[in-house]
């Protein structure tokens, strides 16, 4: 059992579907159930973490280019932080971002969008 563990830890897929196949043992107690959904929700949100956030400065680069898109300014864009939060089946990411208004002003937003565990941005709040 030991070298099975290892051998899922070492590969985050193989550990992921054995923790949602022990999910349909009807026989968990729900302390049981919740612990392996929080071990999921972690393994899920360390997978997206390393294909959607950009190590450099922790922006998410879909989120970024979606605002940059709808900016008047496109250049004066500047990245100040994002915040992710992982829930059971979406992330949500906090941007705050300085960019010239449609008079020329510097000024700070905010916007906060919502993706999928596959990396899709499904929707965007400013």
């Amino acid at each position: 059992a030991k070298m099975v563990r290892q051998k899922e830890l070492e590969n985050p897929e193989l550990h992921l579907a054995n923790l949602q196949k022990e999910l349909e043992n009807k026989n968990l107690t729900k302390i049981q159930r919740d612990e392996i959904e929080i071990q999921i929700k972690n393994i899920r949100a360390v997978k997206w973490a390393k294909k959607n956030i950009n190590s450099w400065d922790d922006s998410n680069p879909k989120l970024e280019r979606t605002v940059k898109d709808a900016m008047n300014d496109k250049d004066s864009f500047e990245h100040v932080s994002t915040e992710y939060s992982y829930k059971k089946d979406k992330v949500i990411a906090k941007m705050i971002y300085r960019g010239n208004n449609a008079f020329g002003a510097k000024v700070i937003e905010s916007v906060t969008g919502e993706f999928d565990y596959d990396g899709n941005l499904i929707s965007i709040n400013q």
